[in-house]
């Protein structure tokens, strides 16, 4: 049961990378999990996976993360990615 979440989670990963790469996602030179949520893409589509997604192709070194902190409104801590200079050269 949790190897296939796994593979789901991978690849959805392969495909968020994919469109990065291409420039295909329609996402800035930085994003939030939430914007990658909010595109509806399948097996992101909830808060947990698109975490889950934006942290494995962190974790892969292809998109790099920076804490953003709260907003001034407080809420949440948000952290934003961005392409990892190294990886979109590849």
């Amino acid at each position: 049961m949790y190897a296939s979440k796994d593979v789901v989670e991978a690849e959805a990963a392969r495909v968020l990378l994919k469109k990065l790469l291409a420039g295909t996602a329609g996402l800035g030179d930085e994003f939030t999990a939430r914007q990658v949520r909010m595109k509806g893409w399948s097996g992101m589509n909830k808060p947990e996976e698109a975490d889950a997604v934006c942290e494995l192709l962190a974790d892969c070194g292809w998109i790099l993360p920076k804490d953003a902190g709260r907003t001034a409104k407080g809420g949440r801590p948000t952290t934003i990615y961005r392409m990892n200079p190294r990886a979109a050269s590849v």
